[in-house]
């Protein structure tokens, strides 16, 4: 009897996709791995990073990192011009002003030492509108990802597939698309953590072994195994007493450790330490001030760039998801509405302020436009002060007009390169002139004569200063 052959069956997991091609995905399973090489060294727990947060140094700076990140404003800006748009970033901000939109940030932020963030967003009804009632920071190694970058719960053995369009998903660190898990802190900051953990062990062993003398206790020879003893007691009560009786004919004395020049372990724990602020801070500067070069505003401005890409980060996430469903469900056709922090940055402000001020002293001035684009709405151009001049002209434009007193004011407001001191010197010589119906060639020579020790070119500038102050005069008054 001959058998008949049976078609093998072929696990659902080894299919060909329709190129032709084995789905590789489907061999690691539901979940892809997360490549991460620290990780995997440690059995693939993403949790183990979270242990980082014990260390004092790593936790205050991350703190530090975030306090900054908060500290920047944050706005909605319309995504367009309509009153649509408008509308829609207003509703955005109320639900964000609601939320606490810093805590949130704060929350999210975490995520940076983990490489992801998964916060879920829980929606509800006002009205006709959709709301953002909550947003739920959870922890990220409860979850995974697919083949194809879809968020995946873990549950025991299992996984289940998230819905769309209710998880906010932020990814750091990600130098390619090839992992949907980004690349966190934890990985650059385990081993310099481990080193210096371990270290700290081996210093409190030394200092509990080397900080204080050991005691040497010495007995005569042919003591009995009682004398020994009693010897031995002697010296460890010597090194808890500040002294001790021994029977005649032994010894104690102190034994200090030989110092070791090649180093100490408090060294060896800031070098990691300054290690582990270069990885969270991008600088040690915060924490050792002095020990490399630059100033402390060099030190904030690389701070400040680290803070932007945080908040760009989260904010570009944010609109791509939540901020454009909300805007899709509750304003059909309307440009999405876009939150931004925005993050001062002193060292190219004082650069720009300066060129503006170079700029505006060669005789060049900024447009309206550009004094918004620098400085914000909330900055317009001054008003020029109105300049004041008497009702009457002086005597030196109409002869007869007694006024020595404001064309001295107006003298000194307009010659202030001659100087105070020549300035009171020509008042009195002018209101000899202006009594005397002294016309101004006959004043000029006669000032040049009376005071040949002045500079030529000052005495010119202080003359020039009277004319113009007399014309001024003059000329408002016959207008």
């Amino acid at each position: 009897m001959v058998k008949e052959k049976k078609t093998p069956k072929i696990r659902p997991e080894y299919r060909v996709v329709s190129s032709g091609a084995l789905d590789l995905a489907n061999f690691a399973g539901e979940i892809v791995s997360n490549p991460d090489t620290v990780l995997v060294s440690l059995g693939g727990e993403l949790k183990n990073y979270a242990k980082l947060l014990r260390d004092d140094q790593a936790h205050s700076l991350l703190e530090q990192r975030q306090d900054a990140l908060i500290a920047a404003e944050w706005e909605v800006v319309p995504g367009g011009e309509d009153s649509r748009d408008r509308e829609a970033a207003d509703f955005l901000r109320g639900q964000l002003m609601a939320l606490n939109w810093d805590a949130i940030t704060r929350r999210m932020h975490k995520g940076v030492l983990y490489g992801y963030s998964v916060a879920e967003c829980i929606f509800g009804m006002d009205g006709n509108k959709i709301t953002l009632d909550a947003v739920k920071i959870r922890k990220p190694w409860r979850f995974g990802f697919g083949k194809d970058g879809e968020l995946k719960l873990r549950v025991n053995a299992q996984t289940l597939l998230m819905p769309e369009r209710k998880f906010w998903i932020a990814v750091w660190g990600a130098d390619d698309d090839d992992s949907p898990y980004g690349q966190g802190l934890g990985h650059a900051l385990w081993w310099p953590v481990y080193l210096k953990r371990n270290g700290a062990k081996f210093w409190a062993a030394y200092l509990d072994k080397f900080g204080s003398p050991s005691v040497k206790s010495k007995y005569p020879a042919g003591a009995t195994e009682k004398e020994k003893a009693t010897a031995l007691e002697a010296a460890k009560a010597f090194r808890n007493e500040s002294a001790v009786a021994v029977p005649e004919g032994f010894d104690v004395e102190l034994i200090e450790a030989a110092k070791n020049s090649g180093g100490s372990y408090e060294e060896f724990l800031k070098y990691w330490d300054g290690a582990i602020a270069k990885i969270i801070l991008s600088q040690t500067g915060t924490t050792q001030q002095g020990q490399y070069s630059g100033t402390a505003e060099v030190l904030n401005d690389v701070k400040s760039e680290l803070v932007k890409a945080d908040a760009d980060l989260l904010c570009e996430s944010f609109n791509d998801t939540v901020a454009a469903w909300l805007t899709e469900w509750n304003f059909p056709g309307a440009k999405t509405p876009q939150v931004w922090r925005k993050v001062p940055n002193t060292r190219r402000e004082e650069a720009q302020r300066a060129a503006d001020k170079g700029a505006y002293e060669i005789g060049l001035e900024l447009t309206d436009d550009a004094i918004n684009r620098r400085y914000g709405e909330d900055w317009k151009r001054r008003a020029a002060a109105p300049v004041s001049v008497p009702s009457d002209s002086p005597a030196f434009a109409e002869p007869g007009r007694d006024e020595p007193d404001e064309i001295a004011e107006q003298l000194e407001s307009v010659t202030n390169a001659a100087g105070t001191g020549m300035i009171n010197m020509i008042r009195a010589e002018l209101d000899a002139a202006i009594r005397a119906g002294e016309d101004f060639a006959a004043f000029s020579d006669r000032i040049a004569q009376l005071y040949p020790v002045m500079d030529t070119a000052e005495l010119a500038e202080a003359l020039e200063g009277a004319v113009l102050a007399a014309n001024l005069s003059g000329r408002a008054s016959n207008g």
